[in-house]
């Protein structure tokens, strides 16, 4: 790795090796981000669980406009008495069907209560969708560019190995001092524990993907990928406009609607149902028969519903103050991400043009100096520092950029202008 450090252009040398896709090794096959993302939604649960309760809602909004069903009444007179009411000769008997008549608005008004709260769950699922594709993209992120850290570590730990060579064969040319041998082999024992630590850290990483969908250990291989070159944020004005389409912002205003459909239910609610019972009698003196009819209407004297009433027209007052405090939560956290993208995109750009090829040039350029015996072994090691320094910093940044854009990208709901900005 160093020797193509060396035949290319400093500025670009760690930026190309870097960002070159790594082969899959063993049988896994590797997995992009793509495969990441299908992986989470076909066999997370809760996801599963939620589309079930929508097309429960659903279920329960169709049968909440569903009229009353009618009911069979048998009703018999004079029987079970004294004299001629003895026994059930002399009895009456007449069979009716009564069927309850709803008047006023209450079924209308329970579907369309029935309907909010089946959008209001449909938003929430897909607010869950949006959140667990977050997830599993900052999870995929952080493995990739924990795999970044173990190529870094690689090339370090050589860098190192090769100078302590170059150390040991100055002290025994008596060029150098015996301690300045110590203090290399000091430095190889430094990378190889930091390499240590990042390989540890890429198996914790690889692990936190897989349990994105569920797994309890890696099933994949390599993580596929490539790091960010830099980019400028969409226009402020296109992404506040791109958060009204965001569930978030839709579940806010889902949230009142349904708390004005439940406060109209339960006003129509005070309207009482008529009652129509139509049926057939027979008399037992002569054995005539006849038609009887009733109409009958509940008399909303006692129980006009008004705790329901009262508690439902509060509930809407909640829910559209809610709206309001919601909608400027969701445009102050809107601009945070904002302008923490665009920091961490500057940050990029400068480490990627100018520090990252400087530290690699003042290396390369102090390292081949210590060979001519025009620097000092303590220039070296400060000079691998910076190198290894700028490097991890860059790793840094470049997390920093691919998870301030899958945030700022989950919170306008898949932003387009946010899904590219990768060496590919």
């Amino acid at each position: 790795m160093r020797h193509a450090l060396r035949a290319a252009p400093p500025a670009l040398a760690f930026l190309l090796t870097a960002s070159l896709p790594l082969a899959a090794s063993g049988p896994l096959p590797p997995l992009t981000l793509a495969e990441a993302e299908a992986r989470a939604l076909a066999r997370n649960p809760s996801l599963a669980a939620a589309g079930l309760a929508v097309q429960a809602a659903g279920a329960r909004a169709r049968q909440a406009g569903r009229p009353p069903n009618p009911f069979l009444e048998l009703e018999g007179e004079n029987f079970g008495g004294l004299g001629g009411l003895r026994g059930t000769g002399a009895a009456e008997w007449t069979i009716s069907v009564t069927q309850p008549i709803p008047l006023g608005t209450r079924l209308r008004a329970a579907r369309e209560a029935g309907d909010r709260n089946r959008e209001l769950l449909d938003l929430e699922r897909e607010r869950f969708r949006l959140d667990l594709l977050a997830r599993t993209r900052a999870a995929f992120h952080r493995a990739r560019i924990a795999r970044e850290r173990v190529a870094l570590g690689e090339e370090m730990l050589l860098l190192a190995e090769e100078f302590a060579e170059t150390v040991r064969l100055r002290v025994e040319a008596g060029r150098a001092a015996p301690v300045e041998a110590i203090r290399a082999g000091i430095e190889v024992t430094r990378a190889r524990t930091a390499l240590a630590r990042a390989r540890r850290e890429r198996a914790a990483a690889r692990a936190s993907l897989a349990a994105c969908w569920g797994a309890t250990a890696p099933d994949f291989g390599v993580v596929e990928g490539s790091l960010p070159v830099p980019l400028s944020p969409p226009p402020w004005t296109e992404t506040l406009a791109a958060l009204a389409c965001s569930p978030d912002a839709r579940l806010l205003a889902a949230a009142r609607e349904r708390a004005s459909a439940v406060s109209r239910h339960e006003r129509a609610r005070v309207v009482p149902d008529l009652e129509l019972r139509v049926g057939r009698r027979r008399l037992a003196g002569t054995g005539d028969e006849g038609f009887v009819a009733t109409l009958g209407l509940p008399l909303p004297l006692l129980d006009r519903n008004r705790g329901a009433r009262r508690a439902a027209a509060l509930e809407e007052t909640r829910a559209r103050l809610a709206e309001e405090a919601g909608r400027s939560e969701l445009v102050a956290a809107l601009r945070a991400s904002f302008e923490r993208l665009a920091a961490a995109e500057e940050e990029l750009a400068a480490l990627r043009e100018e520090v990252v090829p400087a530290a690699e040039r003042a290396f390369l350029l102090v390292e081949t100096g210590y060979r001519e015996g025009k620097f000092g072994f303590l220039e070296v090691l400060d000079a691998r520092r910076d190198l290894a320094l700028a490097r991890s910093l860059f790793l840094d940044t470049a997390l920093e950029v691919l998870l301030a854009r899958t945030d700022l990208q989950r919170r306008t709901a898949g932003m387009p202008a946010l899904a590219g900005g990768e060496d590919r």
